[in-house]
């Protein structure tokens, strides 16, 4: 794992995390810093007040836990663009969160984020409360995710990727691009969500996918599929990729990993009740499903809900 840390000449410098599979919260981060040489350095200086800005790329074999969650002084904006993770407050309280997920953190909010297994590419933003422009946020903390976002703010996450942290030079990019995705959430409080189109889909079609996601546990083979949405199998299986990036048995897959989650994570139903509800059919198929889409064993999901 590779992010971004401040050494004591206040340059930035990229060092290396390394986490063990424990998943009880440590005291201090379950992680060994190996400090590797500077990432950049533009010879700029950013103004007082403005946001600092982190952009790490990994792939980790274990779960992880993320530095940037525990400095309670500080405010942070956090964007998932590919990963998952699970939040985790003080009170125990956890919440999973996925690619397209959304974190504000006011100062004074603790929590730990544990960074969940495969690729991660994360985009994040702290300040000092008392600094003179930082974005308004009336809530402690907020998690939503942006299924559809502006093109405004789109255009503003790409231009923060390319530059890949270099961005002492344009702190008001900075600010626009949380303010961007604040305004984007408008009232969506979902906090994760695996199943997405590429626009605004047909009636019918739009049907289908309600109905799947209302009923995973029903065998939504291709010619039930076809019948709900009143189309021929041949012309579903062609429109269905086209508009959601996956063909029928992955989407479906992806929503009965959506419904067991919140399940795994928030009860104690046994695994097997789970598996059959959500219509896996067995644990070791739900088993297989939640480690793929989330990171994480369903063991290691199991009451992490703080309930």
């Amino acid at each position: 794992m590779s992010y971004l840390q401040e050494n004591e000449n206040g340059n930035e410098r990229k060092v290396r995390a390394t986490g063990s599979t424990a998943l009880v919260t440590p005291p201090i981060y379950d992680i060994a810093l190996d400090a590797d040489k500077p990432r950049y350095q533009n010879g700029l200086t950013r103004p007082n007040g403005f946001p600092r800005f982190l952009h790490r790329l990994c792939d980790l074999d274990s779960p992880v836990y993320h530095p940037i969650s525990r400095e309670p002084d500080y405010a942070r904006y956090l964007q998932i663009l590919t990963g998952t993770a699970l939040l985790i407050d003080e009170d125990g309280k956890t919440t999973f969160v996925s690619a397209g997920s959304c974190i504000y953190l006011a100062e004074n909010f603790v929590c730990d984020l544990l960074l969940g297994r495969g690729e991660h590419n994360w985009l994040t933003a702290y300040w000092e409360p008392t600094g003179l422009f930082v974005p308004t946020v009336s809530e402690s903390s907020a998690i939503f995710h942006l299924d559809n976002s502006s093109e405004s703010s789109k255009a503003l996450t790409r231009e923060i990727c390319l530059r890949d942290g270099a961005t002492d030079d344009v702190p008001h990019l900075l600010l626009a691009w949380i303010n961007s995705q604040i305004h984007d959430r408008t009232s969506n409080s979902i906090p994760f969500k695996f199943t997405r189109s590429s626009g605004e889909l047909e009636e019918n079609l739009q049907l289908l996918l309600e109905s799947i996601l209302t009923s995973p546990q029903t065998d939504w083979n291709l010619a039930r599929a076809a019948q709900v949405a009143g189309y021929s199998p041949f012309h579903l299986s062609r429109i269905f990729r086209a508009n959601l990036a996956v063909g029928l048995p992955k989407f479906v897959e992806l929503c009965r990993t959506e419904a067991a989650i919140p399940l795994i994570l928030h009860s104690h139903t046994p695994m097997q009740m789970i598996s059959e509800q959500c219509g896996f059919g067995s644990p070791q198929a739900m088993r297989t499903a939640i480690r793929e889409h989330t990171g994480f064993l369903p063991t290691e999901l199991r009451g992490r809900g703080g309930e």
